[in-house]
């Protein structure tokens, strides 16, 4: 069994029932009545109105002269950080990893995630420390570089 749908009020209509709600004619249960919506609901809609009426008689912020010129400087930043962070992962992609893990730093300013993430190493990568072969493993690979230097067929 699904859950019935939410009802979805248009702006005209919530606008509509807290205004008359905010003239004070009718009780809200009266109104919520008439409009079949919960009472709760007309008291939000009362308080929304009346909130955000002072900003109806607040003038236009005007665009500053400056706002074309801002844009264009900071669409030419994104560019050139798109085009430094392709750089950076094409050119990081040539380096061995443990090339790549000494340009990680512990800085606040760029987190190690993402820092790893520029320079396509694993996090668990950058934690790795390899472990060194026990002296048993390492005789016995001895023992079959003999075997096949002296049976190479």
């Amino acid at each position: 069994m699904s859950k019935p749908k939410r009802k979805r009020y248009t702006g005209v209509f919530k606008a509509k029932v807290g205004l008359e709600a905010l003239m004070g004619l009718k009780t809200v249960g009266q109104i919520a009545r008439d409009y079949q919506v919960h009472p709760v609901q007309v008291t939000q809609w009362k308080g929304v109105i009346r909130d955000h009426v002072p900003e109806l008689f607040e003038p236009a912020q005007p665009v500053g002269e400056d706002y074309p010129e801002l844009i264009a400087q900071l669409h030419e930043k994104i560019g050139q950080l798109t085009v430094e962070a392709d750089w950076l992962t094409k050119s990081a992609s040539n380096w061995g990893v443990g090339v790549r893990q000494e340009f990680v730093t512990l800085e606040p300013a760029l987190s190690l995630r993402r820092q790893c993430e520029l320079l396509a190493i694993s996090r668990s990568g950058y934690y790795y420390e390899p472990v060194a072969e026990s002296a048993a493993n390492l005789a016995l690979m001895r023992r079959l570089d003999e075997l096949h230097l002296a049976h190479p067929a």
